[in-house]
């Protein structure tokens, strides 16, 4: 195993800080001391050690970070001519975007084998963490899941007291959801057992309900099945596969019977979520309160895309806030695609890697998909997610290959 010199050392240590602070977990019990100054002059090092340690650094960086530049351009520009909305939202959700680009384009194509388990244990361990914490001061202040999907403006407003640090909320249920193809991968690969499958499984659900993340908590179940059975490399209908396959649609058909036991013993947001999913399989139509609300501003949305295709408002507030692909088309028409397109790039790119491996090509084109369906219906440009679409998954994608592929210690370069 390599032995990294002092600079590298620095520059891992460094990377890992940007990790630990964009994924907003056990950061926060040290991040509201560190000014924002510091945190940004931390990454300015990061990113002259990575230009002065790689000559191919910059081009990369150029090519992969291009698109969601010129986006947070047109955003800026919105802003310079009066349109500051758009900008004053989702500006610094893109400039973290345009960071973790650099982390994905300096360690997918020139991190070793070290540096990228490294990374990958510290993120791991990181969400392990919040993800306990955050249950046990569930079970303990069930009144906590009012405020994990809200702002933080919003958040001391709404409970009356401070709220503990160290909390994981909406990006970290939806990061889990994420991880899900990419875990089970790893899961498949190890031969892992399928009561070490349903353990895990069991635990995540049971945090995603106490959480009452709702959209997270209703398509674990569907990602995991996808996951663990058609993601598979080959695709021989075993009699164990089949039986799977008819308990999918035995669920399916018994969930109207299942869900009002859900909803007894949910909390009052997600037993009111879980009752329109029940009504809308009952009466075959939408009704409910949130499921219409939301409709009504995915169309403020649409309505802005379709007054001026080219650029939307570019930049105004005609746009829901709901929705990081529908928002993006009614700020700044099909020109926002681009910066949709630039979140999706690396995943694009990991193909290089994952082409070779039918297993692990399965899991990028099913992790595209919860992905881009999350980013019409939910926005996604919070930092902990931007964070694993654009550097873990692909990381762990460019490691396993490195692990069970091509047996070398070094990346590209």
């Amino acid at each position: 195993m390599k032995t990294l010199t002092f600079a590298e050392k620095l520059h891992l240590c460094l990377g890992v800080h940007i990790v630990l602070w964009l994924n907003a977990g056990n950061y926060s019990y040290v991040g509201p001391i560190i000014p924002s100054a510091v945190k940004f002059a931390l990454v300015g090092i990061w990113f002259a050690l990575s230009l002065f340690g790689n000559k191919r650094f910059f081009a990369r960086y150029v090519v992969t970070a291009g698109p969601v530049a010129f986006f947070l351009f047109l955003t800026f520009l919105g802003k310079m001519l009066g349109n500051s909305s758009y900008f004053d939202q989702y500006g610094m959700n893109f400039v973290y975007a345009l960071i973790l680009l650099g982390v994905f384009a300096y360690y997918f194509y020139s991190g070793s084998k070290q540096e990228l388990r490294f990374l990958l244990v510290v993120f791991l361990l990181d969400v392990l963490i919040v993800a306990l914490v955050t249950y046990v001061n569930l079970l303990q202040r069930p009144d906590l899941a009012r405020i994990l999907s809200t702002s933080a403006a919003n958040k001391q407003e709404l409970l009356g007291y401070a709220i503990p640090r160290g909390l994981g909320g909406y990006g970290m249920c939806y990061t889990l959801l994420f991880l899900q193809p990419i875990m089970a991968y790893w899961l498949n690969k190890k031969k892992a057992s399928v009561l070490v499958k349903l353990m895990l499984f069991g635990a995540v659900v049971l945090l995603l309900f106490r959480a009452q993340i709702t959209l997270a908590f209703v398509l674990y179940p569907v990602l995991w099945i996808l996951s663990h059975e058609l993601g598979k490399g080959n695709y021989v209908w075993t009699a164990s596969r089949l039986l799977l396959f008819a308990g999918v649609v035995v669920l399916v058909f018994a969930l109207p019977s299942v869900l009002p036991r859900l909803i007894e013993a949910a909390d009052y947001h997600l037993a009111e979520r879980l009752q329109e999913l029940l009504d809308m399989f009952q009466t075959q139509n939408i009704s409910g309160a949130d499921t219409l609300s939301r409709v009504r501003l995915y169309q403020i949305s649409l309505d802005s895309f379709f007054a001026n295709p080219l650029w939307g408002s570019f930049g105004a507030k005609t746009y829901g806030s709901h929705s990081t692909l529908l928002d993006c088309l009614g700020a700044f028409g099909v020109l926002g695609l681009v910066g949709v397109f630039g979140l999706f790039l690396p995943l694009r790119q990991v193909r290089t890697e994952t082409k070779a491996d039918r297993g692990l090509e399965k899991m990028r084109k099913i992790t595209i998909g919860i992905v881009f369906f999350l980013s019409v219906i939910n926005p996604v440009t919070g930092s902990e997610m931007l964070l694993t679409i654009t550097v873990i998954i692909p990381l762990f994608c460019k490691y396993f290959r490195m692990e069970f592929g091509e047996n070398n210690e070094s990346g590209s370069d």
